[in-house]
């Protein structure tokens, strides 16, 4: 068996917390530093692996140990930091969706390739057991062909999602403001469904259309879609 890939985190928040915990039943990862603005979150993680916690990301990416950095910041920072990761020569997996924009996305994309570097989104849900035998099914013409797919996804949002997210771990508001989150519920929960239908039957969109709002939060601290 191969040696597990050694992870250092960037970002020691609530989406950190089920990652760290599958690291920690795997034998295929570890997790060997992290770094949080916050010192007392990175020291939470790293204590049961016995991880270093380091500072800055200069002194995490200065890491020998480190061969892989998983980024789970605020939006904005995703794609700069992931760039900072591959320009050390490391791999990197991102939470999603990576960046705000598709042009950052294909600069990423480049980068790795040219340096034959691992590049990765955090869309964990494809490694579910209905996903697999469900892309399974499809690929042996369990159905036939598919010519429709219809989805519905229903969120409860309470209003401290927005300020604090779902494990209130890090109290910011970050996610209600455009520049920042970049988008609403598509960007942060739909995008796993819609990359699911793309996983299970292998197909990717051609054209795609839609209507967006803030109906339940209040637009005036939301400016992001929920609906």
């Amino acid at each position: 068996m191969s040696e597990p890939v050694r992870f250092g985190f960037v970002g020691c928040g609530g989406a950190a917390l089920d990652v760290a915990a599958a690291i920690g039943r795997s034998d295929r990862a570890t997790l060997v530093a992290t770094l949080d603005l916050d010192r007392t979150r990175a020291m939470e993680l790293a204590t049961p692996f016995d991880a270093r916690v380091h500072d800055s990301l200069d002194e995490l990416l200065a890491d020998e140990r480190v061969e892989a950095v998983y980024v789970a910041l605020p939006h904005r920072l995703l794609a700069p930091t992931a760039e900072r990761v591959l320009a050390e020569g490391r791999a990197v997996l991102v939470e999603k969706p990576m960046a705000l924009d598709v042009a950052a996305i294909d600069r990423l994309g480049d980068m790795a390739r040219a340096g034959g570097l691992a590049l990765g989104v955090m869309f964990e849900l494809r490694e579910t057991g209905v996903a697999l035998v469900a892309r399974q099914l499809i690929a042996g013409g369990a159905i036939g062909e598919v010519t429709c797919v219809r989805m519905r996804t229903l969120i409860d949002k309470p209003f401290r999602y927005w300020r604090s997210g779902y494990s209130e771990r890090v109290r910011s508001g970050w996610r209600a403001r455009r520049a920042e989150a970049g988008g609403g519920v598509v960007l942060m929960n739909v995008i796993h469904q819609l990359d699911l239908l793309r996983m299970i039957t292998g197909m990717e969109p051609a054209d795609v259309s839609g209507y967006v709002g803030t109906l339940v939060a209040d637009r005036a601290e939301v400016e992001v879609e929920d609906t």
